[in-house]
């Protein structure tokens, strides 16, 4: 019986003893396992897992500045620091460009309208336009990005200078030869309201070389063109204004007694630079205003809706160039003060936006141009 207990304890002892080494070697195996295992890519902006990049303090230590434009920007978000580094790296080409980014979207806006296509490079057009609606110089990327794994991220905009320098010299001989055919307007045409709205656009093409010309500078380049010969986009406008002064404007608009909303309108078009037209003009810009009470509110306000819709039409041909309308309410202690409300705001808004809509319609409307 001793005996027995004895060898079973023997037993047991060896049985522990190789389930032990079974789990050593176990243990072995999955150590092994994950300390071979490649370790997983969270990206750029991993929560700090990467170490801080070089760029971060320096742009050229990773970006050499005899290749690259580099600039940093940070934020509370990742968006936030790539705006900011696209900001910084326009920022670098000076005050003028920066002036002139109004422009550049005026001009993307006429590519997305199709007015102007470049034929020898479609994907230009893309890349116009993005970088447009980013607010950004055309040919800067964000090459990488990093987060400190607290609060702040990091990311760095760069331009290729062989590479950008290529893109704005095509870019710039294609305006040249678009603003060449916007100016050459048949004699037939040009005192029209056609003829005006491409000298608008001539200008605004014109204002975007310049941006394009003071990028290359930076970058080393050359328009090819003489210093002080490049003609912008001032010259073009001021073409335009010769063209509206010889291009009369009839206003009539029914319902407006006091004649405010006509005055209002004549006064915005003359801005412009258009003469007043007569009853044989062959634009004229009709419409209709009118006022009636709508409601009185808890307080005794009165509350008046007024309604102004105009047309600019050409009548050679019937055709509406510009809608124009404007639909509100408002409120006053009586009524007769509130229709004194609506009529004031009709002539703001007016003063305020018809002109710009104007320019933007016709500019719009233009057909292709390569």
């Amino acid at each position: 019986m001793f005996k027995m207990t004895i060898s079973s304890r023997k037993t047991n002892v060896r049985a522990i003893a190789f389930l032990l080494a079974v789990a050593a070697i176990f243990a072995l195996v999955f150590a092994g396992c994950a300390s071979s295992a490649p370790a997983q890519n969270t990206g750029p902006a991993s929560g700090g897992t990467q170490p801080k990049p070089a760029w971060v303090d320096n742009p050229k230590a990773d970006f050499p500045e005899q290749r690259y434009l580099a600039q940093t920007g940070f934020g509370g978000d990742r968006q936030m620091a790539e705006q900011r580094a696209l900001a910084s790296l326009t920022a670098v080409f000076g005050q003028s460009v920066q002036s002139e980014m109004k422009s550049v979207m005026s001009y993307a806006q006429a590519m997305k309208n199709g007015i102007i296509e470049f034929e020898e490079n479609k994907s230009m057009e893309g890349q116009v336009v993005t970088s447009a609606e980013m607010e950004s110089l055309l040919g800067a990327e964000i090459p990488e990005v990093w987060f400190d794994g607290k609060n702040i991220h990091y990311a760095v905009a760069v331009m290729d200078k062989p590479k950008v320098t290529a893109l704005y010299t095509d870019l710039f001989k294609s305006n040249e030869r678009v603003i060449a055919s916007l100016i050459n307007i048949p004699a037939s045409e040009r005192n029209t309201i056609f003829g005006y709205s491409r000298m608008l656009l001539a200008g605004t093409v014109a204002d975007v070389n310049r941006v394009y010309a003071n990028v290359l500078t930076i970058l080393g380049g050359s328009t090819g063109a003489a210093a002080g010969q490049q003609r912008g986009g001032d010259e073009y406008r001021l073409q335009a204004r010769d063209i509206a002064k010889t291009i009369p404007i009839a206003v009539s608009i029914k319902g407006d007694s006091t004649n405010r909303v006509s005055s209002a309108f004549a006064k915005s078009l003359s801005s412009l630079g258009f003469l007043s037209g007569g009853n044989n003009s062959r634009y004229v810009l009709e419409g209709e205003y009118s006022v009636a009470y709508a409601t009185t509110d808890a307080q005794g306000n009165v509350h008046v809706r007024y309604s102004l819709i105009a047309n600019l039409k050409d009548n050679s041909g019937s055709t509406v160039l510009l809608p124009f309308g404007i639909n509100e309410r408002v409120g006053h202690q009586d009524q007769r003060q509130a229709e004194e409300l609506a009529i004031r705001n009709a002539e703001k808004k007016i003063n305020d936006e018809f002109g710009s809509a104007l320019q933007s319609f016709l500019t719009a409307s233009l057909p292709k141009l390569r």
